[in-house]
């Protein structure tokens, strides 16, 4: 697997990221403020990157693990984030409305004030993060086990709770 570590990147680095299919490892990478929709980035694997401010709406990240690092105010709508593993990641702020969420894990993640409005697929799963404030109506989060996830004064308005476990989750003034 390719890696490419401590760089700067720019959207031309991203449009060729995948161009020959192999998967492609970021380590410290930064794509703060960089703005480059409907790219391929399916299996990338990001390591303690900095994507504070990225436009990445359209993209595709299918499979793609993102290790530490910051993606604060990212905007990730109608992205494809199927099948995803975000671990210890800082999503203040980040805008995923729209996006695929089918089988993506958010694990011990910060998403405080998260909008994730009208997303799509068959669920998602959150372990451990601190969701205060977050906008979340209409999420699907059935046939899961959220453990120890902090939902103050979020909105999960019409989420989809069937058979869900919430064991260890806060919902202190939590909108259901």
């Amino acid at each position: 697997m390719p890696t490419r570590t401590d760089e700067r990147l720019s959207a031309a680095d991203l449009d060729r990221l995948t161009a020959d299919g192999e998967r492609v490892e970021l380590v410290r990478c930064d794509l703060s403020g960089l703005r480059s929709r409907d790219v391929d980035l399916d299996d990338v694997t990001f390591t303690d990157c900095t994507l504070d401010g990225v436009d990445l709406s359209g993209s595709r990240l299918s499979g793609a693990v993102v290790t530490g690092g910051s993606a604060t105010s990212a905007r990730l709508e109608r992205c494809d984030l199927s099948d995803a593993r975000l671990e210890r990641v800082d999503l203040s702020g980040a805008v995923l409305s729209g996006a695929l969420l089918t089988d993506a894990e958010f694990r011990s993640c910060r998403m405080t004030g998260v909008v994730a409005e009208a997303t799509r697929g068959m669920g998602c799963l959150l372990l451990g993060c601190n969701a205060y404030g977050a906008e979340l109506p209409g999420l699907v989060l059935a046939r899961r086990e959220h453990r120890g996830t902090r939902f103050t004064e979020a909105n999960l308005a019409g989420c989809d709770l069937r058979e869900a476990v919430l064991e260890g989750c806060v919902l202190l003034h939590t909108d259901l």
